[in-house]
C-alpha cells in the first residue's frame, strides 16, 4: 500500500512541475516577442509596432485565460500588468519602445521567479578562471595578433605602384609562343 501512495504523490509532484515548465514555456514565448520587437522597433513603422504589441498582448491574455494551479496565480498577476501597460501605451499613444522594453525586464523577473532558465543565444559564455596563467596567455597572445600588421600581398609592390598585368593566357591546342 505505500508502494502505491509513494508513486502516487511522485505522479502529483511531476503534474505540477509539468504545469509550471508549460507556464514557462509559454512566458518565454512571450519574452522572445517583446525582445524581438524591441530589436526591430526602429525598422519597424509606428503601425507594425503597434500591430505586433497587439499579438503579444493576446498571447497573455490566452495564458491568463486558461486555468493554472494556486501556486502559479501569483506570476499571472505580472503578465496581467505587463498585459494592462501595454495596451494602455497603445491606447493612449504613449512611449511604446519603453514600455516594451520595461515589459521584457518585468517578464525576465516572472521567469526567474518560475525558476524557468532563459536562454540567452547572444551572450557569451562564462569563463571560470581555473587556471589565471592559462588566462594570462591567452589575453597576450590575443593583444600580439591585434597589434601585428597584417602582411602585404605578394602582388602588389611595397612602393606601392601597380603591378604589370599578367600575359594572357595561351589558348589549348596552340603551338606559337607568346610574344613580347
Amino acid at each position: 500500500m505505500a508502494t502505491k501512495d509513494k508513486i502516487l504523490l511522485e505522479f502529483r509532484l511531476e503534474l505540477l512541475t509539468e504545469d509550471k515548465s508549460y507556464l514557462g514555456k509559454r512566458v518565454g514565448d512571450i519574452l522572445n516577442g517583446l525582445q524581438d520587437l524591441e530589436q526591430n522597433a526602429q525598422n519597424m513603422g509606428t503601425r507594425e509596432q503597434t500591430d505586433n504589441a497587439e499579438a503579444i498582448v493576446n498571447q497573455i491574455r490566452r495564458i491568463l485565460h486558461t486555468n493554472w494551479p494556486r501556486d502559479d496565480r501569483k506570476h499571472l498577476e505580472a503578465l496581467q500588468k505587463v498585459g494592462v501597460a501595454i495596451m494602455r501605451s497603445i491606447e493612449e499613444k504613449g512611449d511604446l519602445p519603453t514600455v516594451i522594453s520595461d515589459s521584457g525586464k518585468e517578464i525576465q523577473k516572472v521567469l526567474e521567479k518560475l525558476g524557468v532558465t532563459v536562454n540567452d543565444l547572444g551572450s557569451p559564455e562564462a569563463k571560470t578562471p581555473e587556471d589565471p596563467k592559462a588566462t594570462a596567455k591567452t589575453q597576450g597572445e590575443e593583444s600580439k595578433q591585434n597589434s601585428q600588421s597584417p602582411p602585404v600581398p605578394p602582388e602588389v609592390p611595397a612602393t606601392g605602384a601597380p603591378a604589370a598585368p599578367a600575359p594572357p593566357p595561351v589558348a589549348a591546342g596552340s603551338s606559337a609562343a607568346p610574344v613580347m
